[in-house]
């Protein structure tokens, strides 16, 4: 899954990573985990949330911030 940022730049998730690239394509960061079932739920200029639902209606998001990719 592939979104882009208000700067140009790029947010990609795959089931196992989480990686931000700047405007020009070059990486700023990475983080390794368990991605499998998030998707990508909202961008703004300084984070990134992801969110995890299941059919039942339950669900569970978490901000990562752009400039380091910590979670907020």
């Amino acid at each position: 899954m592939v979104r882009w940022t208000p700067d140009g730049g790029i947010i990609y998730l795959t089931e196992s990573d989480l990686l931000y690239f700047d405007a020009q394509g070059l990486p700023v960061w990475r983080r390794s985990g368990d991605f499998l079932g998030w998707s990508i739920e909202a961008v703004t200029g300084e984070t990134v949330t992801l969110e995890l639902g299941d059919w039942e209606g339950n669900s569970e998001s978490v901000t990562y911030a752009l400039k380091d990719g910590e979670p907020t």
